[in-house]
């Protein structure tokens, strides 16, 4: 059941690159930013193909081992400034990562390529992601203490902000 959604975005890859290579003109070529854009969103849909691959690779680690890593906080543990401070820091850094990727990629893609190119944009994108992802796990972990309601309350103002940060570092940059 976890591959599932693998699945699905897989038969969404198919359909996608089938229906391309179906309307494309016969005598045109596409130009390299089209090919920069296809392989960055290549990339992206088969990192998400994936990921539940990935995410049993890193179970292999040990979950205390990753919940050392992430720095996930005791369960039950008092919210203080600093857990909000620091979820905020994380999406800074996020959407820092995000506004260097915007800003360099131009720069990048005239020096190396669309191959190069489209690499880099999607390490920095997920980079970019993970980043804020993190800081959002470990924000909202405090709240598991508390009742369902006010977990995904928390859960859902948190993700709206993470999504509103690296919504204005895009909009920035553009």
């Amino acid at each position: 059941s976890e591959y599932i959604p693998s699945v699905i975005l897989f038969i969404f890859l198919v359909k996608m690159d089938f229906s391309i290579i179906s309307n494309w003109p016969l005598n045109q070529s596409p130009d390299n930013r089209l090919k920069l854009a296809l392989l960055f969103v290549h990339l992206v849909i088969v990192f998400a193909i994936l990921s539940p691959i990935i995410s049993r690779l890193l179970s292999q680690f040990g979950d205390e081992k990753l919940k050392k890593f992430i720095g996930l906080p005791e369960v039950g543990k008092n919210i203080t400034y600093i857990d909000f401070y620091d979820f905020l820091s994380g999406l800074a850094l996020s959407a820092f990562y995000l506004t260097i990727l915007l800003f360099s990629l131009k720069e990048v893609y005239e020096k190396t390529g669309w191959v190069i190119a489209g690499i880099y944009a999607f390490l920095m994108f997920v980079s970019s992601i993970s980043i804020a992802v993190l800081s959002l796990v470990r924000y909202i972990w405090l709240f598991t203490k508390f009742n369902n309601y006010a977990y995904y309350s928390v859960a859902l103002l948190a993700s709206s902000m993470c999504m509103a940060v690296i919504g204005v570092a895009m909009n920035m940059v553009s």
